[in-house]
């Protein structure tokens, strides 16, 4: 127990609860503000919730109005014009109580519209919007609300404490906050080899196994405190400035396969906070083995981030490992929470508490053993033989010595050869999904043909042919179906000749089977009564960009990538976002694609962070206990080229590294598979106002326009933002340091800058985002345009970036430069006038 307490002590005078308190109180009043601001537009969002509804009710009063009108009207007819009167009136009722904002009056109303809508089925109605499960579903959730006399709320920006306290879950509760309590305190027991003071500890009347089993305990505790602070200011935040209604039983709907439920609120946070804190359990326990081989900080968090990543990703591919008793398996944690609860969910906290036990059981019992890979100490050889030259210039000198400092540590070798593994790695992981990918969609493709062909055809030839027999050679409906028969019999010719041509080699007439399946989307083909899948959803914008694409494709003799037969845009309706968005993803391991996936999913931030953990410490990695500066300020080199040197060696190491690890990506998909095509068409939105200009010469489209950008130029420019990002970053937390001691402090506050930085630039001052560096941290939404479209800020654009990333820069490192001449000027006066005084005292 007092070992416990000490190490409490020890993280309490770190003060990194206290960053850890300030980080997760910025996350959530960042949250709460951007819902508080949302709450205006509540009304909105509802009226637009029953928009389908009012348009179903709509279409089927006026056919039955007709019907009747006619004089046609059957009695179960009759029954159905009344149950949608009935549904008509209801639904007057639900806007107008959106309208006046009586939200405790719409789950009774929306009981009795749900009634009414189920007899209209019942009666042989037809209710688009509520179809299959949805009325089912709508009517459990209604029936929770009333029995636990619940108001509606608004669950996309809510600002009630439960319902705003499972949206922080959801945020914050995943790898990125594993990672984060590993920065704080995943290093326990490493950065005590780092100081020396763990052979101070093994010196004490105290059993290893007792030290290693309080610091695995602090970390627990510190887990135990992390959660407790976003649980509780998730709460008191929206109860001071929000509703004070606390809602614990609001439902949350959860499924499994095509099963579904609804369970409570507060059940749902709990149950993420156990699959949470399982995940957490073992991946201490993994930080605390590993502690056992590597005495680095940095290679600790490194590597068992590692392990982490590496063993999800089996996990998540390989069906095999899918067990309950795999502890992988707890890291889907999100997953977990949104399936329906089960009475063995309790086994993953078991599985983790038993791994955990049997690893921090190994650490105790196996001693203290060095690894060639990861510990780099002893003697080395000179370098040039241990001889020295003259007249060098002091910057190069201490570019130099940081060099050969960060090549004796070995951990730019480590950082590479972990990069490395995990590139090869994530490759096959993306050839897999790849080629699953590619088989799904030419199924796909098939099967519709197939459908076509023995279901739809067949129908359509008999009701002509009936038509015909009655002489109706001017109806309408006869043409309709004519024009039908024409565009299957065609779509199915063309449709066995892409799946013929394709498995022989030849894409060409898979690309044009997609051109006419996008034309005859876009209407230019006359598909009679045959309609064309997510033709409303996806909207004129896709449509017309998709068709653009394939132009691009024939023009240009490219290979498709699949799925790829629709273009995904910003313009996609909210509602299909989430089953499209993955059914539309392109995907391909070719060189340079794999690539463009690393922009496209922001894994380059993967990228940064370990070269701000590596280099960014500046001035206050000679500091601390070691305090090697004092040593560099008695060499003949100017004091202020010391951070100078620093921030040279780390730009020319970081970039070179970096680029480096890019062009490993690109050649293990040219080995495994082949190098890409340069000029891929990649979508860029163009803004409306250089639409409207008269020079404009890309396509025009409902809500603006767009045009190509060549994948090679899309890749090049990615890069080059990501270069001066990272070179930004560096000089920046080179700069902070000139003021901060702690490595720690450094590091946090870099990453803080930036975040504030960005949410400002793109969330606050948008009208001056194309001014902030911190805009352009977006790589994938600056070089496309997207963030331009979505900001309304034309500037927004890949020159205008470089400009401000370099302007900044320079700003940041002429100030830098400055600051540390002054404090130093300032300091060495400080030190002849205290000299002085004493001089005068003796």
């Amino acid at each position: 127990m007092k070992i416990f307490l000490f190490e409490l002590k020890k993280i309490w005078r770190q003060k990194k609860l206290l960053w850890l308190f300030i980080i997760i109180l910025f996350s959530i009043s960042g949250l709460f503000f951007q819902n508080y601001q949302k709450q205006s537009t509540m009304s909105e969002r509802a009226s637009k919730a029953i928009e389908p509804y009012i348009s179903d009710n709509n279409t089927s009063y006026n056919n039955l109005k007709s019907i009747e009108m006619e004089g046609t009207l059957t009695d179960l007819q009759t029954k159905q014009l009344e149950e949608v009167i009935e549904v008509g009136k209801e639904l007057v009722d639900w806007k107008a109580a959106i309208y006046n904002e009586k939200w405790d009056k719409i789950p009774n109303i929306e009981h009795e519209f749900l009634i009414h809508v189920q007899q209209y089925i019942s009666h042989g109605g037809e209710f688009k919007s509520l179809e299959g499960s949805k009325l089912e579903k709508a009517m459990k959730k209604n029936d929770w609300l009333l029995a636990h006399n619940l108001s509606y709320s608004d669950e996309t920006f809510p600002v009630t404490p439960v319902l705003y306290l499972k949206n922080v879950i959801i945020l914050l509760l995943g790898g990125s906050s594993i990672f984060l309590l590993f920065l704080f305190f995943g290093n326990i027991i490493t950065s005590e080899k780092e100081h020396h003071t763990w052979r101070t500890l093994t010196t004490q009347p105290i059993h290893k196994g007792n030290i290693i089993v309080a610091k695995y305990t602090s970390l627990l505790f510190m887990l135990f405190i992390f959660l407790l602070m976003i649980l509780s200011i998730g709460i008191i935040i929206p109860l001071i400035f929000g509703e004070r209604v606390l809602g614990f039983q609001y439902p949350q709907y959860v499924s499994t396969g095509i099963s579904y439920s609804y369970i409570s609120t507060s059940s749902y946070i709990l149950r993420a906070c156990m699959f949470f804190g399982s995940a957490c359990l073992f991946a201490f326990a993994v930080v605390t083995i590993l502690s056992n081989w590597l005495k680095n900080s940095f290679t600790l968090i490194l590597s068992a981030c590692f392990i982490l990543v590496v063993g999800y990703f089996i996990t998540n591919d390989v069906v095999f490992f899918q067990s309950t008793w795999n502890p992988y398996q707890v890291f889907h944690f999100r997953e977990l929470v949104a399936k329906i609860p089960k009475s063995t969910d309790w086994l993953y906290l078991i599985s983790a508490l038993i791994w955990s036990i049997s690893l921090v059981g190994i650490s105790i019992i196996f001693s203290e053993k060095n690894t060639g890979l990861f510990n780099f100490s002893g003697h080395k050889k000179p370098f040039w033989n241990g001889q020295t030259k003259s007249n060098v210039r002091s910057i190069w000198a201490i570019s130099v010595f940081e060099f050969r400092k960060a090549h004796r540590r070995g951990l730019m070798k480590q950082v590479n050869l972990l990069f490395s593994f995990l590139i090869v790695l994530g490759y096959f992981f993306l050839a897999g999904e790849t080629e699953d990918k590619e088989k799904e969609y030419v199924k796909r493709v098939h099967d519709e043909a197939q459908q076509v062909e023995m279901f739809l055809l067949p129908t359509v030839k008999e009701s002509i042919a009936t038509l015909e027999k009655e002489q109706q050679t001017e109806n309408i409906q006869l043409d309709l179906l004519r024009n039908t028969l024409a565009y299957g019999t065609k779509m199915i010719k063309k449709n066995k000749d892409a799946i013929a041509s394709y498995e022989q080699g030849d894409w060409r007439p898979l690309v044009h089977y997609q051109l006419f399946q996008n034309r005859a989307a876009n209407g230019d083909i006359d598909t009679g009564q045959l309609v064309i899948e997510y033709k409303t959803e996806l909207g004129q914008f896709s449509i017309d960009a998709s068709i653009a694409e394939k132009e691009w494709l024939i023009e240009h003799d490219i290979r498709p990538i699949f799925p790829g037969e629709y273009v995904r845009t910003i313009f996609w309706d909210d509602d299909i976002k989430a089953d499209v968005l993955k059914a539309f993803q392109k995907i391909d391991n070719s060189g340079l694609y794999s690539l463009y996936y690393l922009f496209e999913k922001h894994v380059y931030f993967i990228l940064i962070l370990p070269f701000l953990f590596l280099f960014g410490s500046g001035l206050a990695g000679e500091k601390g206990k070691k305090y090697t500066l004092n040593f560099l300020k008695t060499q003949p080199i100017k004091e202020r080229d010391i951070l100078t040197g620093k921030t040279l060696n780390a730009a020319i190491l970081s970039l070179v590294s970096c680029a480096a690890l890019c062009l490993l990506v690109v050649l293990t998909g040219t080995i495994f598979n082949r190098f890409g095509d340069l000029k891929y068409p990649i979508l860029y939105y163009d803004h409306p106002s250089i639409v409207e200009s008269v020079s404009y010469t890309g396509h025009v489209t409902k809500n603006g326009g767009f045009h190509f950008l060549a994948l090679g130029n899309y890749l090049w420019e990615s890069m080059l933002l990501l270069f001066l990002i990272l070179l930004l970053i560096l000089v920046l937390s080179n700069f902070i340091s000139i003021f901060l001691k702690s490595t720690f402090t450094i590091y946090i506050t870099t990453i803080v800058i930036f975040t504030l930085g960005y949410l400002v630039s793109t969330q606050i001052q948008t009208d001056y985002s194309y001014l902030s560096p911190f805009t352009y941290f977006d790589i994938p939404k600056v070089v496309n345009g997207e963030l331009a479209m979505v900001l309304n800020q034309p500037s927004i654009q890949i020159q205008n970036g470089c400009y401000v990333l370099i302007v900044s820069t320079v700003f940041v490192l002429i100030t830098g430069y400055l600051s540390f001449y002054l404090k130093t000027r300032l300091l060495r006066e400080v030190k002849v006038e205290r000299s002085k005084d004493l001089s005068n005292r003796f």
